[in-house]
């Protein structure tokens, strides 16, 4: 119990210290970077009017990043557009960005807004890289923007931080007492009984028979008046202050120079 107060009060204290944020990382940004030809490309349906455009088989966009979450934002094409997207050296998947509802036309802008076209989740809050490039016998691959969910701490969750590492630390001190308590009341134990033992041996070397606990052998020895006796010395002594001196007693004449 006292190791699952020690985890629970650690535990609780992490858990409730971070929100989850998302950060939005366009086509432009520093923190993407390109190999191979790729082209700004003006559209007014991406996410900032503007995409990266490849038509290199050997081009690829890298975005190295540290959360939980990314998402893939694009918008769609009336002809034949997808991207290949593959994240933390896994095999690469083939995004469709084709507009099925518009007849194809083979060029032309984007008939559909910029939207979440692929994404994952539950990714343990580490480093991760995402990298895109043209897909296997694909005309081409675009790169408007990218959404990444980190955890970051906030103000209102320190007190459950506090709290947190407070439970931990008090139950974990707890854990590490106990033993120690015992082992200290087993060890005065062990003394307490080895003192008495030669005591015991002692004052049988000296001629007394033991009979009575150690601890109680100073009762037996004291000397002890009989309570008639101490009542009759109060009495003598009352009486002798009390009693009324006789004519007996009393000089008859004072004795020179008195």
């Amino acid at each position: 119990m006292l190791v699952h107060l020690a985890v629970l009060g650690f535990t609780t204290g992490f858990q409730l210290a971070y929100a989850r944020h998302n950060t939005t990382v366009s086509n432009n940004d520093a923190a993407i970077t390109y190999s191979g030809n790729w082209i700004k490309t003006s559209d007014n349906l991406t996410t900032e009017a503007s995409y990266m455009l490849t038509r290199d088989p050997s081009a690829k966009a890298f975005f190295n990043f540290t959360g939980t979450a990314i998402y893939f934002m694009s918008p769609l094409w009336p002809y034949l557009s997808s991207t290949a997207i593959s994240l933390d050296s896994s095999s690469p998947v083939v995004i469709d960005l084709v507009d099925h509802n518009h007849p194809g036309v083979g060029y032309g802008f984007a008939t559909v807004n910029s939207t979440t076209m692929w994404g994952i989740s539950g990714l343990p809050n580490t480093g991760h890289t995402l990298v895109i490039s043209v897909g296997e016998r694909q005309p081409l691959a675009v790169v408007d923007s990218l959404i990444y969910t980190e955890l970051e701490a906030t103000p209102e969750h320190l007190l459950f931080i506090i709290v947190g590492a407070a439970l931990g630390s008090l139950g974990f001190l707890v854990f590490l007492m106990v033993p120690w308590l015992f082992l200290r009341q087993r060890r005065r134990a062990k003394v307490k009984a080895k003192h008495m033992d030669y005591a015991r041996h002692s004052l049988e070397m000296a001629g007394y028979q033991i009979s009575t606990p150690v601890h109680r052998i100073a009762q037996h020895m004291i000397p002890r008046i009989p309570v008639s006796n101490i009542h009759g010395n109060a009495h003598s002594k009352q009486d002798s202050k009390e009693r009324p001196l006789s004519s007996d007693s009393i000089p008859k004449s004072l004795p020179p120079g008195a």
